[in-house]
């Protein structure tokens, strides 16, 4: 090569922001431009013409970078590869890429580009720890909002953590044999954490109604008393009315006593229920007038056979799930999150069509829901803190659940895997939030 040419590839070497570095036989540097230098701190002068070894002595931190400078050199093969470099108390990211140049026949030579990488790395890092804030804040945020659902009712004290613990440890279990990956894992719990964020909608009167009269026992028990009180008084103004008005008094405590009853039952029989319309005609005396013992409303509360809902309550008890998928259908979940409105939003829907908001059926249903609605079913009816039902052993829970699945409401190999696993064992609920934000941040951390 000419003079002419050698110096104009020199000036264009000079001009490159990223490192070149010629290395020779032996590891000695052949040609350095000035970008190369300044990743040592230091001149040209101080690089081209020494070996690598030589170079190492003065970098005793930076063993990575000359045993891959070296590497280059004796296996003479094409790389790429990215390293850090410690430059004084600064630590850089670099980018090698090294290929073989031939000098002549009989001799050749490593090229090796040192591209400095430092700020993209640092903006990459930067932009992981916002990633990080911002996931961290989310499940901050759930977590807060499960707490806002949970102290709404006495009757959801536990159950989203419940459920949380079930799911942790069943998906744990699939992944330990190889059926799911950790990255299932998270989406899958967010599900969880927010499958009844659409009860924060839901009035407290029929959230959290403890007995079947609600809010409407303290009037009944009133309009009892006025009228015991009126046939008292009606026996003072007319001696001759005292034994009839004694008589009505003593079945209105009667009645009453039986209200109680009804009340709170857990659950009502044919019997009972009628016994129940035919005192609702029981005539109540009142300062304006006699009135029935019981109204529409009232006697529609009280002869609920088992729970505590009316059928209108119950409507809009059930909205919650539609409300569920409305909330997080605002929220902008994407990647593999993307599905968590969709799986929270259907935990109450049946395989054979029969479940609600949208009838879904078959494989309409993705797995995630399917789980997750036999994990619902299961903590509802094991859950020791419903006073409106006894609590349920897990062998009750699992035959109620199998004939659910025998009609074709659930998923039956789900189901069984899902005993099987043993994840269904209660523990210590107050551990589960701790658990599985240690594990979010793990899979975070590895991520």
């Amino acid at each position: 090569m000419d003079q002419h040419k050698r110096s104009y590839l020199t000036a264009l070497a000079e001009d490159m922001e990223e490192g070149i570095l010629v290395i020779g036989t032996g590891g000695i540097i052949m040609f350095c431009n000035q970008s190369a230098a300044d990743v040592f701190d230091s001149a040209i002068s101080e690089i081209q013409g020494k070996y690598l070894d030589e170079l190492m002595e003065n970098e005793p931190d930076n063993d990575v970078f000359f045993d891959k400078l070296i590497d280059i050199v004796y296996t003479k093969k094409k790389t790429r590869s990215n390293i850090p470099f410690l430059s004084g108390s600064k630590l850089k990211y670099l980018t090698i890429t090294a290929s073989l140049l031939r000098v002549s026949n009989k001799e050749s030579a490593e090229i090796v580009l040192i591209h400095d990488v430092t700020n993209i790395i640092d903006l990459v890092l930067h932009n992981k720890k916002l990633s990080l804030r911002l996931s961290d804040f989310l499940q901050s945020f759930v977590l807060v909002m499960v707490e806002a659902i949970d102290r709404r009712s006495s009757y959801n004290a536990n159950h989203t953590r419940s459920m949380a613990k079930y799911a942790l440890s069943y998906m744990q279990y699939c992944v330990q044999r190889g059926t799911h990956s950790q990255k299932d894992i998270r989406p899958f719990l967010l599900s969880v954490w927010l499958h009844d964020i659409g009860k924060l909608v839901i009035p407290h009167s029929v959230m959290d109604k403890h007995d079947r009269l609600g809010s409407k026992k303290e009037a009944l028990m009133h309009r009892i008393e006025i009228a015991q009180l009126c046939e008292q008084i009606a026996a003072l103004k007319d001696p001759a009315y005292a034994a009839e008005a004694e008589r009505r008094i003593a079945e209105l405590c009667s009645v009453r006593e039986k209200i109680l009853v009804w009340n709170t039952a857990p659950f009502l029989t044919d019997e009972a229920i009628a016994e129940i319309r035919q005192k609702a005609d029981l005539p109540c005396r009142t300062p304006d007038g006699t009135v029935p013992l019981l109204q529409e409303d009232t006697l529609e509360a009280l002869t609920i056979r088992t729970g505590t809902l009316t059928d209108s309550e119950r409507a809009v008890m059930q909205s919650h799930v539609q409300h569920t998928a409305d909330l997080l259908a605002k929220m902008a979940f994407a990647d593999d999150m993307q599905d968590v409105p969709v799986w929270a939003g259907g935990h109450h829907e049946y395989l054979d069509g029969s479940g609600y908001p949208n009838h879904l059926s078959g494989d309409e249903i993705p797995w995630q829901t399917r789980l997750l609605t036999i994990i619902d079913i299961y903590d509802a009816l094991t859950a020791e803190d419903r006073p409106y039902k006894k609590t349920m052993d897990p062998d009750a829970a699992f035959g109620i659940l199998r004939r659910m699945a025998d009609e074709g409401k659930l998923d039956a190999e789900i189901l069984e895997d899902y005993y099987e696993s043993l994840a269904w064992q209660r523990t210590e609920i107050s551990d589960t939030s701790e658990a599985e934000q240690k594990h979010c941040s793990e899979s975070q951390n590895n991520s």
